[in-house]
């Protein structure tokens, strides 16, 4: 069967637990021809010893595995850039990106989302959360239930991701693709994709700093970009910081209290290790992260913001809800 060649990107850093079971999934998909193009953020687990085993394992005429690293392009270490590297390498028509925890659910899924960029630009796939724990099934109420997956090619001859950005280059070349474009971003195709969440309460904790430490830059750029959605959205974020603060400055509570057991549950020491640990840390690590971008002064205003709306004004706050 003659098809377009399709490009799978996975930007990737240290997901040894996941990105095997990634490679084989596309690989079971039944479309061909394809590529997979690993962009890795300088793994120091076995990330890289995985993708390359399975690049010589499972690779063939219609089937390639690529490990790119972003060191070989630069300094820069962001989900925002390796797409871009990944964009520039590419050589398929239709673009799809998946992250290491990501999971097809029908081995056909692929020929669906390759059929539906023939007749769409970019398209939004459903998401199935793949719920193995309670701190899983906890999370995934807060998770939206699509996200964007699929391109063409040509979307990027004019746009590309903000190669500053971690947390929010989706949301931000959503917004420019909108307003520099003139394409809508609502569309949902009827493909579903697997997705996981944090198992445990570490990788819960290194998620969380991931999104502190990458944040400021986040909140810059929405300022600048005047993308009101987005600026709202981290305004929610710094409260929920400012919180964690003050809870965790006025109870003094001994930390190894709050170690779990194996598992998770919901009881009271959760709830304590989730404030006096999870965000408490995380705040910490967006005010630092805030401070060395010379960036503080932005979200502190955000702050004062949110404050005044939530407990001086009666107007509904804008949706952050992009999709």
């Amino acid at each position: 069967m003659s098809s377009d060649l399709v490009s799978i990107i996975v930007p990737t850093l240290n997901k040894e637990v996941w990105i095997k079971g990634l490679l084989r999934n596309i690989h079971a998909q039944t479309y061909r021809p394809v590529e997979v193009l690993v962009v890795d953020g300088g793994s120091t687990d076995g990330t890289i010893e995985n993708v390359r085993q399975l690049s010589l394992q499972l690779s063939s005429e219609n089937f390639r595995i690529d490990l790119i690293s972003e060191r070989d392009f630069g300094s820069l270490r962001t989900a925002g850039n390796a797409k871009n590297i990944g964009v520039r390498t590419a050589k398929g028509s239709k673009i799809v990106f998946l992250d290491p925890d990501m999971r097809f659910l029908q081995e056909d899924n692929l020929d669906d989302l390759a059929a539906q960029l023939d007749s769409h630009p970019f398209v939004q796939v459903k998401t199935h959360f793949l719920l193995d724990t309670d701190l899983e099934r906890s999370l995934a109420k807060f998770h939206p239930a699509s996200h964007h997956c699929g391109y063409r090619r040509e979307i990027f001859d004019n746009i590309n991701f903000n190669p500053v950005l971690g947390y929010g280059e989706d949301k931000d070349f959503w917004y420019r693709a909108q307003r520099d474009l003139g394409l809508g971003m609502n569309y949902v195709c009827d493909v579903t994709i697997g997705r996981h969440l944090p198992h445990t309460k570490t990788e819960y904790l290194h998620q969380t700093l991931w999104y502190a430490r990458t944040m400021p830059a986040f909140i810059s750029n929405a300022a600048k970009e005047g993308e009101e959605r987005y600026l709202e959205e981290a305004s929610v974020w710094l409260m929920y910081w400012a919180y964690a603060l003050l809870i965790a400055g006025v109870i003094p509570l001994a930390f190894k209290d709050c170690v779990l057991k194996k598992g998770v549950d919901h009881s009271f020491r959760f709830l304590l290790w989730d404030y006096l640990v999870r965000r408490f840390s995380s705040a910490v690590q967006f005010s630092l992260s805030a401070l060395n971008q010379h960036s503080l002064t932005l979200p502190a205003f955000l702050l004062v913001r949110s404050l005044r709306k939530r407990f001086f004004t009666t107007t509904s706050r804008h949706s952050t809800d992009w999709d």
